[in-house]
């Protein structure tokens, strides 16, 4: 849980992002990154008294150029970050109401207020702090999903949300050009007059018809058998707004806690997939009758709740940069983060790449960063936000594994010990000779014992005695070993092979117009023999075929005594495959 230093830290920042959300303004922070601290908010609340100043107690602020009175306030949700929390909200309301519920989206949009008279849509207006908002009628007349008639002469008032369907936001950054989110985007257009072209892109969806006790029985058609206590609830009242003409959210009937749990996670697994934009998802009391005895605090109703997803992106703290040393001597930055669990699981480090991302971010130390998991799987820094101790990186100028003289961030010394393992766990990789099984652990210790010091060491210094001193390495994993061992002498490519030697800016499509010059002379050579032809290659045949500098620089690590001993070393050990 978090400090009391945090927490008003954390107030402080939402109370300054929101009137930009409302605006729909570039905040500086992620809806997802506002979640967590919202959460983190509530968490605090759960075992101390809230702050009067809390943005659980309080409304949000009045919108620039606010000019309706909503005729029913748009009041917003508590929310919630656990699936148990929700299905505990239902079964607390269903043994104390004996209600049942419906289970709805939450879209990721801008919250409208709908009005029609005499059949006629009149008003169309934003949230704003809930009570006033901004009128926008003339956008809401430009989109296709918002029914410009009704068929019905009393008072409607409807509430849904305005959004950009991920498939049109697409195609509005491929004709306007990129923007931040389908959400901000969506609101801007909405509140913007003379966009009649840019509204055309956004979507509607009713969740609410706000005065289902005003609607008359001549309002109330015939398949609904005329009778205003129909619309006693809500599902029957979403159900009049289809009729209507409207679009209304996806939304499931419900009484029971496991159907309710099995929902959330089947919308959860499959949310980046659809094309409509949800953060969460709503649970509402069906029925309206017990709405209003249930009534609210003025902030949010106590007849619903909002279900937010867990966060795909977190704000956490950079502790510090560690430089490690590759098998080429570049030094890649690792950010050192305080431990926050994102999407399922903790985060404590993530790679930088190289200085310029770090230039490129603002990166400072003691920074509060964005944290999420590029393509869902790898840890990646989002953005950095300046703090008081932030004090700007500190460069090496020498390696911090040898203490050599960097050379344009890079280590020269080929004896570096952090090279050396760099190389080891190179070639042990998936991409090369796919040591799968074998410990990361098992590779450390036989470095460290001396026992390994270059690829070729795997297959002619490494005996069952060897092992038989590891920790933890019983049989099975003496056999995953050496099974590995006899299996990469067999399926090793020799495109692999080139790879797996650790030249600096050697790729796999360099490596493999190397194999296929040697394939071009149609002789059959042994790798011993393909090694001795390579090592005695001119340096314009590298030049010719991996181009100017890459050739060269290829022609002159091959020519390191250390490389073209480990080449050679290789070479015998592979001495009976030809190429």
């Amino acid at each position: 849980m978090i400090t009391e230093a945090r927490y008003k830290e954390l107030i402080k920042i939402v109370h300054d992002a929101r009137p930009l959300y409302i605006n729909g303004e570039d905040t500086g922070i992620s809806d997802e990154v506002y979640d967590s601290y919202m959460a983190q908010i509530y968490e605090y609340e759960t075992t101390h008294e809230p702050a009067e100043n809390s943005p659980t107690r309080t409304v949000n602020p009045t919108p620039d150029g606010a000019d309706v009175t909503h005729p029913v306030a748009m009041l917003s949700l508590t929310d919630v970050f656990g699936k148990e929390n929700a299905a505990a909200f239902l079964n607390k309301m269903k043994a104390e109401y004996g209600v049942t519920f419906t289970l709805e989206y939450k879209l990721d949009g801008l919250s409208v207020q709908l009005i029609y008279e005499g059949g006629k849509l009149i008003s169309a207006s934003t949230r704003g702090d809930g009570r006033i908002g901004v009128e926008c009628l003339e956008s809401a007349q430009h989109i296709v999903s918002i029914p410009k008639t009704i068929e019905a002469q009393g008072r409607v008032i409807v509430r849904g949300e305005v959004f950009m369907r991920k498939s049109r936001f697409k195609d509005y950054c491929d004709k306007y050009g990129g923007q931040a989110n389908p959400r901000n985007t969506a609101a801007g257009i909405f509140k913007r007059k003379n966009e009649r072209e840019r509204a055309s892109f956004l979507s509607f969806q009713a969740f609410s018809l706000e005065n289902a006790n005003e609607i008359s029985d001549a309002d109330i058609p015939e398949l609904f058998g005329g009778e205003k206590e129909d619309l006693s609830f809500h599902s029957w009242c979403l159900n009049l707004l289809e009729y209507w003409g409207f679009e209304t959210v996806n939304h499931w009937c419900l009484d029971d806690d496991q159907f309710l749990v099995n929902t959330i996670d089947e919308v959860s697994k499959n949310r980046e997939e659809d094309d409509i934009p949800i953060d969460g998802m709503v649970l509402k009391i069906n029925n309206l009758t017990t709405r209003d005895e249930l009534g609210d605090n003025d902030v949010v109703p106590r007849w619903a709740i909002a279900y937010k997803f867990p966060a795909m992106e977190k704000e956490t703290r950079l502790l510090r940069i560690d430089f490690q040393v590759g098998s080429t001597g570049k030094l890649t930055p690792v950010a050192i983060l305080e431990p926050v669990l994102v999407a399922g699981s903790t985060i404590s480090r993530c790679t930088l790449h190289n200085r310029k991302r770090i230039e490129d971010l603002h990166i400072q130390i003691h920074d509060m960063v964005t944290v999420y998991k590029a393509g869902d799987i790898i840890p990646a820094i989002k953005s950095a936000r300046h703090t008081l101790q932030s004090t700007p990186v500190e460069y090496p100028t020498v390696c911090p594994a040898c203490g050599s003289p960097l050379n344009d961030g890079c280590c020269d010394n080929l004896e570096c010990p952090e090279k050396l393992k760099a190389r080891l766990n190179n070639w042990v990789s998936k991409g090369v000779a796919n040591f799968k099984g074998v410990a990361g652990s098992l590779i450390d210790t036989l470095f460290e014992r001396g026992v390994i010091r270059t690829p070729a060491d795997f297959y002619t210094k490494v005996t069952p005695a060897t092992l038989l001193t590891v920790p933890k390495m019983g049989p099975a994993k003496k056999n995953t070993y050496f099974k590995r061992v006899q299996e990469s002498k067999k399926n090793l490519d020799f495109t692999q092979f080139l790879v797996g030697i650790g030249i600096d800016g050697l790729s796999y499509a360099g490596a493999d117009r190397l194999k296929k010059h040697f394939e071009s002379f149609s002789l059959l050579r042994t790798w011993s023999e393909a090694v001795e032809a390579l090592l005695n290659f001119s340096e314009p045949v590298f030049i010719d075929l991996l181009g100017s500098s890459k050739g060269s620089s290829t022609y002159k690590q091959l020519h390191e005594p250390f490389i073209e001993l480990l080449v050679r070393d290789l070479g015998k050990v592979f001495e009976d495959r030809y190429i």
